[in-house]
This record gives structure tokens, sequence and C-alpha cells, in this order.
């Protein structure tokens, strides 16, 4: 791949909750640890299609 940036790389999560007082009582229902295998699923997925977007934009570069 190169020096290409990927959406793989660097990434980070952080858990806050929400700063206004209504959104904090009514959805912070959310945790990582309650999520954690789908978050991983869709990251992954993620992953495989930006490895294989750049794949093929390197073929069709190198068929210019």
């Amino acid at each position: 791949m190169g020096n290409h940036w990927s959406s793989c790389s660097g990434y980070q999560y952080k858990e806050k909750k929400p700063r206004d007082k209504t959104i904090a009582e009514k959805f912070n229902n959310y945790r990582f640890a309650d999520y954690r295998e789908e978050i991983s699923e869709l990251i992954q997925k993620i992953c495989d299609v930006t490895v294989k977007t750049m794949k093929i934009i390197e073929q069709m570069n190198s068929k210019k």
C-alpha cells in the first residue's frame, strides 16, 4: 500500500459523556464495552473495503 493513509491507521476511540444535560439523561446509554464485538466487525469491514479500494485504484493507475 505504500505510504497511503487508510481508515484503519491511527484509529482511536474515547468514551465521553454528552455535555448537554438533556441528551445525557435521555441518550447516554452507549458504552464501547457493550458493543465491542460489533464495532470490531465494522472496523474490520471498513479496513477490508479500504484495502480492496486501494488495489482497484492501483490497477486503474497501472492501466493508464
